[in-house]
């Protein structure tokens, strides 16, 4: 798979966090992207902001030597979720 593709998956994939907590996607507050070299950041960085439109949680890039399973970027975030939703979200209303 291409940069590009890596890249959609790794934030299709990241979208499901806050989603299973019962939040958007504008409660990330902060996202850190690691990309394999710092020349592949434009590319990272178009797949990024299309994938975010106009929310910009705080962001660091951080270039590493190497990922996992030979990936190219990874992410990992931090949300804000209410506590009521996240209760909500993990365990239901007793009836």
């Amino acid at each position: 798979m291409d940069l590009e593709g890596q890249a959609e998956l790794v934030f299709t994939n990241l979208d499901r966090v806050p989603a299973a907590a019962g939040a958007p996607r504008d409660a990330l507050a902060q996202v850190r992207v690691y990309v394999t070299d710092v020349e592949l950041w434009p590319r990272v960085d178009a797949v990024y902001r299309a994938w975010l439109g106009d929310h910009r949680p705080a962001r660091c890039v951080v270039p590493v030597p190497a990922l996992h399973w030979y990936s190219l970027p990874e992410t990992e975030a931090v949300a804000h979720v209410p506590t009521a939703e996240v209760e909500n979200a993990v365990s239901p209303a007793s009836p």
